[in-house]
């Protein structure tokens, strides 16, 4: 029913952030290219494959090292690489800027990521769908800071199109992936848990006002979009034992349905599971008769819901409320 009953352990590993093998052999024919034979001595060409080799073995060697860890020492054989590369790629960049958020260094990592951006979105920008590709790779091999830098790139796109029920389902589609990085990286703790908020739930709730915004947007789906986004993020407050905030955040997607839907809100399924929700987060706040009385009104929609697929589910999601409120009666 809940994210809550449901979320299993996650164990984050090393990022690793490297870039498609196409990128690469780009970057080498960039470099390989810059200085042709036919216009260099033997030795000047030979001295500059030289140079490309060893700049390509620093590189994997940031790699290596930023994949254990050890986010110093790759940022400075980056460094290193960058001052001598004429053209720093997209996957050397995105690496850099791993590593400077990684160590603290705040402005050197903004620096980084404008440079991608600005990177990404030279005149023609590429298709949106091929940035999300990417950022499925990433978050697919556990390189959740690099899928965050990437993701406000792509709901910027997104929020150049001409069509508000299309830009509804993009920026929903961010906040869901920024989802996917944030949990696991708070479960890792330390300075992950820290760039989770920073980049991962401030950036959802940054969307959550775009949607909002998006008025010309059919208003039914707005609204429920608005409700599947709270549902994520108030979670990432739970993780964070900030539970003030989702139970506000959680309140104002109840209101939400009800302005929008009236007496009808109860037939959507979401509405009860929102409210169920709302119930736990008032129980954790100690404030017991505003849990019983929300667990009682969930039960009533999860009830009346018209979207159920089966019953068996919704017997199930009647049976937890019940559970809760036995367990406010002891």
């Amino acid at each position: 029913m809940t994210t809550e009953d449901n979320i299993e352990n996650i164990e984050i590993e090393a990022s690793n952030v490297s870039i498609r093998q196409e990128t690469e052999s780009t970057e080498e024919a960039v470099i390989e290219g810059a200085s042709s034979p036919s216009t260099l001595s033997k030795d000047e060409a030979g001295a500059n494959s030289r140079k490309a080799r060893t700049r390509a073995l620093q590189r994997e060697k940031a790699r290596a090292l930023a994949s254990q860890s050890k986010y110093y020492e790759a940022i400075s054989t980056l460094e290193e690489v960058s001052v001598e590369d004429e053209e720093t790629t997209l996957g050397i960049k995105l690496l850099m800027a791993v590593c400077y958020l990684q160590l603290g260094r705040e402005n050197k990592a903004s620096k980084a990521i404008k440079e991608i951006k600005k990177i990404i979105l030279s005149d023609p920008f590429p298709d949106v769908d091929d940035i999300m590709a990417l950022i499925d790779d990433l978050i697919g091999n556990s390189s959740f800071t690099s899928a965050l830098i990437m993701l406000p790139i792509a709901s910027e796109i997104y929020l150049m199109g001409k069509e508000p029920d299309e830009i509804l389902d993009g920026l929903f589609r961010c906040i869901h992936k920024a989802n996917d990085c944030a949990r696991p990286m708070i479960n890792a703790g330390d300075r992950s848990r820290v760039l989770a908020i920073d980049f991962g739930i401030d950036y959802m709730v940054e969307l959550l006002g775009e949607i909002k915004q998006q008025t010309k947007a059919d208003p039914e789906k707005r609204v429920m979009k608005q409700a599947l986004a709270i549902t994520l993020i108030s979670y990432n407050y739970w993780m964070i034992k900030d539970n003030s905030k989702g139970v506000r955040f959680r309140e104002q997607a109840v209101a939400a349905m009800e302005k929008q839907f009236g007496k009808h809100a109860s037939q959507r399924r979401i509405y009860g599971n929102m409210l169920y929700n709302l119930g736990v987060g008032y129980d954790i706040l100690n404030k017991r008769s505003k849990s019983k009385e929300t667990y009682e009104k969930a039960i009533v929609a999860i009830e009346d819901a018209q979207d159920f697929d089966d019953e068996d589910t919704r017997r199930k999601e009647i049976q937890m409320c019940r559970e809760k409120l036995k367990e406010l009666a002891k």
